[in-house]
């Protein structure tokens, strides 16, 4: 897992873009357990961090889903 210094940050566009998902199918998993929760950056303001996704997304895609 790399440094969080060097982990990046990703805006929900970002996520949605790099996911293929709806910022709502996001919102329901996030809910549900099933995707990583984001951080609060600012009031207002949140983010993913880049490699909790990227580990989310090489998860599912070992299991088929």
């Amino acid at each position: 897992m790399p440094e969080p210094a060097t982990d990046r940050i990703l805006p929900k566009r970002a996520v949605v873009a790099l996911t293929s998902l709806s910022a709502t199918t996001i919102w329901r998993l996030v809910q549900k357990g099933d995707f990583p929760r984001p951080s609060k950056i600012s009031p207002g303001r949140v983010g993913w961090s880049a490699s909790a996704v990227q580990e989310w997304m090489a998860q599912r895609m070992a299991k088929g889903i």
